[in-house]
């Protein structure tokens, strides 16, 4: 009996334990539950911050996070049972049990994080990205065409040509998300930007980018980023897709093996040029045709809208004649239209008709950065550019058409700030009338920044929300007028983003009111240019290692420079004492600049607004520096 006795008492003990116990579990399983969550909360901020440097989480910390994700919602449901059972009963006997249990299971999970040394590694490549790409009309037979073309092993390079705004980056982008649902061996499908000024260390890095390469900033050159991306290809199966070509691309000084019938390999580029079909050794080539009538019509009507085209009887027939007028090019078939959505009387678009007809190309234009005629700088008809001169002028005011042009300074197809290009406008003197509400001048701005996309003339950036940029097309389309049509003849000398090494001869710089040549690698601004009548200069982000200072009198001649940006010149340590005859300098940008100290006559500079000075950490340690940015 002595041991039968306390076998049969002891599941009654366990019994009153658990039940005596139940609240006191509960409130630990809360409170451990708790701990947990603060831990996971912890390991989420780091694998946050490690994304945001393009690292990608561990795949047991992302199971960790999932466990945790459950469990928590297994632990809130045992707290609510707990309000609603008897201590007393069976049932909370039974889960006085599951949440020991369960407390253990926390407690357990808790106790891997010690184990997460790392969070997240270097993310593998992906081997394609999707491209942003609207609907087109009238591409699936060309579509079509094209897969067929490279499904062919004897196709090693396929060329795309056709006039600017014909929709050549469009059936790229359509060609490359074509392989994002349909089966294919290719390790790598990488999209490349090449516009009209080739700049090979900028291709080298956007592929070495995709292809999970790196390199130390001013420690490599072309060759050794070739063979290093050539080591990665040379037993891949790649396809390269390189968007507007201006000229012969030499695949080997890039590092790319030559495609051919054995490595079944691609490289697909769109031009404007025939002929570089040909420079480039393509096997195949296929023109892009402007639309059909039917097809420039349902695209035109996609743009106007229904509400403009129900508004009168006569405006379909009328907007068949508008459509005509466009030559069948989307770009222009969309720019129109969007410019004819608020026309909704037939005297409205008997106007269009007769402006788009009459319209004569000027005999000759004169663009700083080129001395060609617009069919040669763009690649397409003159007349072309009249009708999407239409859009510019039906935008309805002088001060949204000066915004625009003032994009002309931009890298074409590059995204820019919106808030930045905004602050441009500001100290420019575009929103002068809001200069003491700076909240309403960028209200204002961005409510510009809108009528510009509403009317195709901006586009949504690499961050939709944030950043805006300029078709390339469209940047012809800008420069030209800024150059040429604009009442004012303003003149733009425009070097951006094009990987320069040298400054363009100051002798060029004179006759200019706007000068870019931002996104470069120039080594160094001597010399004393004599600028008149310059009102903006944009210099930011020449990274080069050479580039730390400007030749004492640089500035002496630019008395009417209003906005001034050197940003993103990480080298740049000083500025010189010449820089105090910029008397009409509303704006200076120094943020992301080596700049230690500014200069006693910076003090000078009387009728500026605005310093930007993010990022720059070493200027406040100096008092000389903050005394003089005091009297700034």
């Amino acid at each position: 009996m002595d041991s039968i006795i306390p076998r049969l008492l002891d599941p009654i003990t366990q019994l009153i334990g658990h039940v005596v116990n139940l609240q006191e579990n509960v409130d630990s399983l809360k409170n451990a539950m708790n701990e947990l969550k603060c831990v996971r909360d912890d390991v989420k901020t780091r694998v946050e911050v490690a994304e945001r440097q393009k690292l990608k989480r561990t795949h047991y910390v992302h199971w960790w996070l999932e466990k945790v994700e459950a469990i928590e919602g297994e632990v809130n449901a045992m707290v609510e049972e707990s309000k609603k059972v008897t201590r007393t009963s069976w049932s909370g006997y039974q889960l006085c049990k599951k949440v020991a249990m369960k407390l253990d299971d926390v407690v357990k999970l808790k106790s891997k994080v010690d184990s997460f040394n790392v969070v997240a590694e270097k993310r593998l490549p992906d081997a394609i990205e999707e491209m942003p790409c609207t609907s087109a009309v009238g591409m699936d037979l060309m579509l079509s065409n094209a897969l067929g073309l490279i499904s062919e092993d004897e196709v090693g390079i396929f060329g795309i040509y056709g006039m600017g705004g014909v929709g050549k980056t469009t059936l790229l982008k359509k060609i490359n998300n074509e392989f994002l649902v349909r089966t294919h061996e290719f390790a790598f499908i990488i999209w490349v930007v090449v516009s009209k000024e080739l700049n090979v260390e900028k291709i080298q890095k956007d592929i070495g980018q995709r292809l999970g390469l790196s390199w130390v900033e001013n420690e490599s050159n072309n060759e050794t980023r070739a063979r290093d991306i050539y080591k990665v290809l040379s037993n891949k199966k790649f396809m390269l897709l390189f968007d507007d070509i201006w000229e012969r691309l030499d695949l080997e000084m890039i590092g790319i093996p030559h495609p051919n019938s054995q490595n079944k390999s691609k490289v697909v580029f769109t031009t404007r040029f025939e002929d570089v079909c040909g420079r480039m050794a393509a096997d195949k080539k296929i023109r892009v045709n402007c639309l059909q009538e039917q097809e420039s019509m349902n695209l035109f009507r996609q743009n106007v809208g229904d509400e403009a085209m129900i508004s009168h009887r006569d405006i379909p027939s009328l907007a068949m004649k508008v459509a005509k007028e466009c030559k069948g090019l989307p770009r222009a078939l969309i720019t129109i239209g969007r410019a004819m959505a608020c026309k909704k009387t037939p005297q409205e678009w008997e106007h269009a008709i007769s402006v788009l007809s009459t319209s004569k190309p000027p005999s000759e234009i004169s663009v700083l950065s080129t001395s060609k005629p617009p069919s040669e700088i763009s690649g397409m008809d003159d007349e072309m550019l009249l009708r999407l001169k239409f859009s510019y002028d039906n935008l309805g005011g002088d001060l949204i058409k000066s915004c625009f042009l003032y994009c002309a300074l931009l890298p074409e197809d590059d995204s820019i700030s919106k808030e930045q290009l905004i602050d441009y406008w500001i100290r420019k003197g575009f929103l002068d009338g809001w200069d003491d509400d700076l909240d309403e001048a960028h209200n204002k701005g961005h409510d510009i920044i809108g009528r510009l996309k509403a009317a195709c003339l901006l586009e949504s950036g690499s961050d939709e929300k944030t950043k805006v940029k300029l078709h390339d097309v469209i940047c012809d389309l800008a420069l030209w007028i800024a150059s040429e049509c604009g009442e004012k003849k303003k003149r733009y000398l425009v070097k951006a983003g094009i990987g320069l090494r040298h400054a363009p001869d100051v002798e060029r710089w004179k006759e200019a009111e706007r000068i870019s040549l931002m996104n470069n690698y120039i080594k160094e601004f001597t010399g004393t240019p004599q600028c008149p009548n310059l009102l903006t200069l944009l210099l930011q982000r020449n990274q080069n290692v050479y580039f730390k200072k400007f030749h004492t009198d640089f500035f002496q001649f630019m008395p009417l420079l209003r906005v001034l940006d050197l940003s993103g010149n990480s080298l740049l340590k000083e500025l010189p004492a010449g820089i105090s005859n910029l008397a009409e300098l509303r704006y200076l940008n120094l943020s992301c600049t080596g700049i230690r100290s500014l200069p006693e006559e910076i003090g000078n500079l009387v009728k500026a607004e605005a310093l930007g000075l993010l990022g720059v950490y070493n200027l406040l340690a100096h008092n000389s520096s903050r005394r003089n940015l005091q009297a700034f």
